[in-house]
C-alpha cells in the first residue's frame, strides 16, 4: 500500500457504532455490483453487499434476485473486494 494510500486511509470515519472514542462513525455501507446476464437470464445481473451494525459488532448481508458464476473464486473474488472497501 502506498503512503498517500495509507495517509487517506488514515482520515477515514471509522465504521462501527458510536463509542467514547469515535462519537462519529459510518452506520452503514453498501456496494452494488452489477454483471451481464448468463444464459438462464435475460436481465443484467445485481448483487448488493452491506455492512451494518447495532451494537453487538459488524455484521453483513448480501441481496440479490439473481447473481450467478462458473468458478467459486470469483464470488470470494467479490467478497475480497468489498473487504477491502470496509
Amino acid at each position: 500500500m502506498s503512503e498517500k494510500f495509507e495517509s487517506k486511509m488514515a482520515n477515514i470515519i471509522p465504521h462501527g457504532f458510536p463509542d467514547t472514542e469515535h462519537k462519529l462513525v459510518v452506520d452503514t455501507l453498501s456496494v452494488t455490483y452489477t454483471q451481464e446476464q448468463d444464459n438462464m437470464s435475460n436481465e443484467q445481473q445485481f448483487i448488493e453487499i452491506s455492512t451494518h451494525d447495532g451494537g453487538g459488532g459488524t455484521y453483513l448481508t448480501i441481496k440479490t434476485e439473481r447473481w450467478a458464476f462458473d468458478d467459486i473464486d470469483e464470488f470470494i473474488s467479490l467478497l475480497n473486494d468489498f473487504k477491502k472497501r470496509m
